[in-house]
């Protein structure tokens, strides 16, 4: 698969996983809250075409929370979500 092609199926993933099932703000029943968390998709992206391992992505989101958010970090959360973010690089790598 090309860089671009990745870029732009690991980019809809991404934005539906943060979404979905990341979620540390509790909204993702709220249909107009759908781009909250927009904002974090390309650096993510980037960092897993880079080749990141769960351990950098669990990092970065726990950045998020605490940084953007002031939340504590959800470590194990976020390790399960970086596990899935992985696990969906691989699979459209495969393709």
């Amino acid at each position: 698969m090309q860089r671009n092609q990745l870029v732009d199926d690991l980019t809809a993933r991404v934005d539906e996983v943060l979404f979905y099932v990341w979620d540390p703000i509790g909204i993702n029943d709220t249909p107009e809250a759908r781009n909250e968390y927009e904002s974090y998709v390309p650096k993510i992206v980037e960092a897993l075409v880079s080749g990141a391992d769960k351990t950098a992505i669990a990092g970065m989101l726990s950045a998020i929370e605490i940084e953007s958010m002031e939340f504590d970090a959800a470590t194990e959360h976020n390790t399960s979500v970086a596990e899935l973010l992985i696990h969906w690089r691989d699979w459209l790598t495969l393709k």
